[in-house]
């Protein structure tokens, strides 16, 4: 049963990036973009502090990390479809780059879900390394409109 107390601190920070997604795209799509990019901004910070806090009162589980990683996963996906809405010609003007820092990560998850049915849920150095760099490059590109 679906119950408040079932779930976590750390787990409804990873909850609010799942149910911010569909917002997002509604203002994606009604080209709101100062309040896209800041929701965005609290979508990432959301991302931060779940598994810092996860770790600190001891409440990790394998549901949070799934969780995480979905809520992840989809934070990324409409950072970038923000830039190619907000930021359409820098896309455009650099996609080779943007396709070589984006295409080992989808190739990864294409993989996790052709050999596990799911996405993958790595929590490295390497992998937490990676989700700050793409999430300061996407806000940066929002916020700072790079052209």
């Amino acid at each position: 049963m679906l119950t408040f107390r079932n779930y976590n601190i750390a787990d409804w920070f990873s909850f609010y990036r799942v149910a911010a997604a569909p917002v997002l795209l509604v203002l994606i799509w009604y080209e709101q973009r100062e309040i896209f990019s800041w929701l965005l901004l609290a979508s990432y910070f959301t991302d931060a502090i779940d598994g810092f806090l996860a770790r600190k009162l001891k409440i990790t589980s394998p549901r949070g990390s799934q969780l995480d990683s979905f809520g992840d996963q989809i934070t990324l996906v409409i950072g970038v479809l923000g830039l190619l809405q907000f930021e359409r010609d820098f896309m455009l003007k650099n996609l080779i780059l943007i396709l070589i820092v984006f295409i080992p990560y989808i190739i990864q998850m294409i993989i996790a879900y052709l050999k596990y049915g799911k996405a993958t849920a790595f929590h490295t150095y390497l992998a937490k390394l990676s989700a700050i760099l793409q999430s300061i490059f996407i806000l940066w590109a929002i916020f700072f409109s790079p052209d």
